[in-house]
């Protein structure tokens, strides 16, 4: 039966400074990576929001411009989001402004963090007028 030898105290002295320099080196290049893989996923939900927000505020838009808001009194009301990616956006207000022939929506989050404010100005179409004449 072989045995092995003992390793001395400076080796086992080496062993334990070598351990201590590699996981150091690890720590410093391994939570960088993983900071930045957060901040990636926290720009991309954001990113995910925006472009949820912007496709929901233009489709409303379009169906009001088509002259979905002729029926609309002038003045400031609050409008709700009709789109089934609307529960996926951050809280905030929508208001729709009508004054004549132009209206605007505008959204504004709850809370200031969850993004910025985004607003659609757009004049209302007379749906008679668009028709060709033949």
């Amino acid at each position: 039966m072989v045995t092995p030898r003992p390793a001395c105290r400076r080796q086992r002295g080496f062993l334990a400074t070598e351990m201590v320099v590699a996981l150091g080196i690890l720590v410093v290049v391994a939570l960088p990576l993983a900071y930045a893989h957060v901040d990636v996923l926290r720009r991309v939900a954001a990113d995910y929001r925006r472009t949820a927000l912007l496709e929901l505020i233009d489709g409303e838009a379009e169906i009001l411009a088509a002259g979905a808001a002729k029926s609309i009194a002038e003045g400031r009301h609050e409008w709700t989001f009709r789109g089934a990616s609307a529960r996926n956006l951050p809280a905030g207000q929508l208001i729709l402004t009508r004054e004549g022939n132009r209206a605007r929506l505008e959204w504004t989050p709850t809370d200031r963090r969850q993004g910025r404010p985004v607003l659609r100005e757009f004049t209302l179409r007379n749906p008679s007028a668009t028709r060709p004449q033949s």
